[in-house]
């Protein structure tokens, strides 16, 4: 449609678990769903942002402890 490569959703993208945040229960997105959208950037030719380059190392970081 846009020349954009189709955003793929992990089958483990939503957690299992609800949260409550102000009252409003959700589910609430995997840390590699989030990982993942952050990593499709440079695949898709944007030019990656100081935030978003902190993101993925704090995305690691938290992964990496729960492993």
């Amino acid at each position: 449609m846009n020349d954009l490569p189709e955003w793929v959703w992990r089958d483990d993208s939503l957690l299992p678990q609800r949260h409550m945040l102000n009252g409003l229960s959700a589910h609430v997105l995997n840390l590699r769903q989030l990982l993942e959208g952050k990593e499709v950037y440079k695949q898709i030719g944007r030019k990656p942002r100081p935030k978003d380059e902190d993101s993925k190392n704090i995305l690691h970081r938290i992964i990496a402890e729960f492993n």
